[in-house]
């Protein structure tokens, strides 16, 4: 999922949570939104414009992203 549809799904409140979860190298991002229905990673989880998993490095980039955007959620670490 880009960022585009990403903030979408938050702005339409159809996310039940937002998990990050350590990645290799570093920490990704996903949600799961209120339906009970299985989701591949690619439709749950952010990944990059030109491809690939959208890995942060600290949790302290995840933050600054969410303030940057304006995205105003809870998330959970794992």
């Amino acid at each position: 999922m880009n960022l585009v549809k990403f903030k979408e799904a938050i702005h339409k409140d159809s996310v039940r949570d937002i998990d990050v979860m350590k990645a290799e190298g570093g920490w990704m991002i996903c949600i799961l939104n209120g339906n009970k229905e299985r989701t591949t990673k690619e439709d749950c989880c952010l990944y990059r414009a030109r491809g690939g998993l959208r890995v942060f490095k600290t949790l302290d980039a995840i933050k600054a992203l969410f303030r940057s955007e304006e995205i105003m959620c809870k998330m959970v670490v794992h």
